[in-house]
């Protein structure tokens, strides 16, 4: 992996091809392919870090809780480098496997993380048990890369306040929401 964030950091995202990456650590072709199939693969490892943080603290309630953790997603989306990603999102369109393997090793982690939050506001009573968590957690998260990879926006705090209250509580009057967004006033129930 240290030749592939060498090559990284003196060629950039155009430089890094699995054949220099090889060359740099001094193995392969074949060796190097097996490991990384694609470009897209090889900086999947480069960027396996989590989008969430690894522990999501209990804040008492959903709606704060939800708001931190895409707070983080958000800024780790703005700051990951745009032609990495334009990269590894269209290998996850071109190939299944490679998409299945990013779920896996990467999302499917981060979501287990933040389903923690949605399974603390059903203990709460704050969500109901015939709601998947899952689904909306994957809502989130669409609307995320959406609007930070495709429209180039960078969400404020406040955008986020927004969409998790859309999201948990549907399409609401706008004052009510924001007043509820600056009051600290919690929000009715889910049910």
């Amino acid at each position: 992996m240290q030749a592939a964030r060498d090559v990284l950091a003196g060629d950039g995202v155009a430089g890094l091809t699995i054949a220099r990456v090889a060359e740099r650590a001094g193995v392969s072709r074949p060796t190097a392919y097996r490991r990384w199939p694609t470009p897209a693969a090889l900086v999947f490892e480069l960027q396996s870090s989590a989008t969430v943080p690894a522990h999501v603290e209990n804040l008492g309630s959903l709606r704060p809780e939800l708001v931190a953790a895409v707070s983080y997603l958000v800024l780790g989306m703005a700051a990951a480098d745009r032609d990495v990603q334009a990269n590894q999102l269209g290998e996850m369109i071109r190939d299944q496997e490679f998409s299945l393997d990013v779920q896996h090793r990467r999302w499917n982690p981060d979501r287990a993380l933040v389903r923690r939050i949605w399974d603390r506001a059903v203990e709460r009573g704050e969500a109901p048990t015939s709601t998947v968590g899952d689904r909306v957690i994957d809502d989130i998260v669409a609307i995320c890369i959406f609007d930070v990879f495709l429209r180039h926006m960078a969400p404020t705090h406040s955008d986020i306040e927004r969409l998790v209250d859309r999201l948990l509580y549907g399409v609401v009057d706008e004052e009510a929401q924001a007043h509820r967004s600056t009051s600290g006033d919690p929000a009715p129930p889910l049910s």
